[in-house]
């Protein structure tokens, strides 16, 4: 649901990465700068009594100059 969002409302597309464990969108203004990058990464300890734990995220954007 987080990354509809971001792709519909910020332009967020995914980005390739060398790590099979990361999944890493972005977006750019009109002078392809970045504005904002949305990392993803599997937990590194998943518990059943903490569903919601199952994914780092780490989401950066930045406000247009």
């Amino acid at each position: 649901m987080l990354v509809t969002i971001l792709s519909s409302q910020y332009r967020f597309v995914r980005r390739l990465t060398n790590d099979p464990g990361l999944v890493v969108y972005e977006t750019v203004d009109a002078g392809n700068r970045p504005m904002g990058t949305a990392k993803f990464r599997s937990a590194k300890v998943v518990r059943a009594d903490q569903p919601y734990n199952r994914f780092e995220v780490d989401l950066t954007i930045d406000r247009p100059e």
